[in-house]
């Protein structure tokens, strides 16, 4: 394998790297969830969340969260 590395350009090497690392990202970013369904519940609850952000109430601020917890 050594040789064959060495035998290459730099641009052939590059393209190889190039692909290799297209390849793995595409491996590791596929959406393993696809063609799953969603519970209920969690239906449910999505819409509720929606619909209270869209009422103006975004849960508790960091900042109260980061002192209850000491951080």
């Amino acid at each position: 394998m050594t040789g064959i590395a060495l035998e290459m350009t730099k641009a052939e090497l590059r393209n190889m790297i190039e692909t290799i690392f297209e390849e793995k990202l595409l491996e590791l970013l596929v959406d393993s969830d696809k063609g799953l369904k969603l519970q209920e519940s969690l239906i449910q609850r999505l819409r509720i969340q929606q619909q209270t952000t869209a009422n103006g109430h975004y849960g508790v601020p960091m900042s109260d969260v980061m002192k209850q917890l000491d951080l």
